[in-house]
């Protein structure tokens, strides 16, 4: 966890460190800013997942900001669901995300029910797992960016 904290940090301070230079900020005030701002965002974040299942509560999945491993909040009101998501399923017929009980869904499943082929893309759970897709990531950009060598 720590070297996923460690690559946010200096990665927002490299943001800053050019938005400084193009609005001419001194150093005095970006020190002090970015120092402390930098600071309170990277102490929020959580990267902790609680996957315990609650009987009481709806089953369905939520984007939870892409992590998906959380399930809904809300009480059952009519068979595994709530009054929300009961709607999502007699309007739609599927639940966006799916339930949590079930694998996470590869596509948004009312878009694709649509006919529109939309990728969800889900942030791992294992902080390991998270740098490796960040790493892969970053190598497709890099060989979609090199240009192409010209053979004749």
């Amino acid at each position: 966890m720590d070297i996923l904290l460690l690559k946010l940090q200096k990665d927002l301070l490299q943001l800053t460190q050019e938005y400084k230079q193009d609005k001419n900020i001194s150093d005095e005030t970006y020190d002090s800013f970015a120092e402390s701002t930098i600071k309170e965002l990277i102490s929020n974040v959580d990267f902790s997942i609680d996957t315990s299942l609650q009987d009481c509560k709806c089953m369905a999945r939520l984007w939870n900001n892409g992590k998906g491993e959380k399930q809904c909040t809300h009480s059952k009101k009519k068979g595994d669901y709530c009054d929300k998501h009961n709607r999502m399923l007699q309007n739609d017929g599927v639940l966006r995300f799916g339930d949590i009980r079930q694998d996470k869904p590869t596509y948004d499943l009312i878009k694709q029910k649509q006919g529109i082929i939309e990728p969800l893309h889900w942030i791992q759970s294992d902080p390991l797992d998270q740098l490796q897709t960040v790493l892969d990531h970053q190598s497709r950009k890099t060989l979609l960016t090199t240009p192409k060598l010209v053979l004749q």
